[in-house]
Order: C-alpha cells, then structure tokens, then sequence
C-alpha cells in the first residue's frame, strides 16, 4: 500500500523548494496541508491537483474550503 500522506521534508523533495518554503506555503495556506498536532502532512493526490490548478492560472486558498 502506499502512503498517501507526505511530510514536509517530502512535498519539498517533490517540488525542489526548501521545507522552509513548504512550512510558509502551508501556514498560509497556498498549499493543500493538513495538520495533525504541530506535524503537517500533505495528500500526494491534492499536491499534484495544486500543481495542475498553478499551471492553469487557477490560484486560490485550498486550506479553508468552502
């Protein structure tokens, strides 16, 4: 099985940015995180969504859905 949930230190391998701009991304919420005590984790599946949505010109606060 594979495990859906990224670290931070992962998502910033991923996408060859710093995990301080991970942990800045997140915090704003520019990225889809979710935070589980002090830990932040990030689906894959949502990661890759981002990506397509940054491309696409589509830029919006993907933490406080509505």
């Amino acid at each position: 099985m594979v495990n859906k949930f990224m670290t931070a230190d992962e998502v910033a391998e991923y996408l060859r940015l710093t995990t301080a701009k991970i942990y800045r991304l997140s915090q704003k919420g520019m990225i889809p995180a979710y935070k589980f005590g002090r830990e932040w984790r990030f689906k894959r599946e949502r990661i890759d969504q981002w990506i397509e949505e940054q491309e696409t010109g589509k830029k919006k606060n993907l933490n406080n859905k509505k």
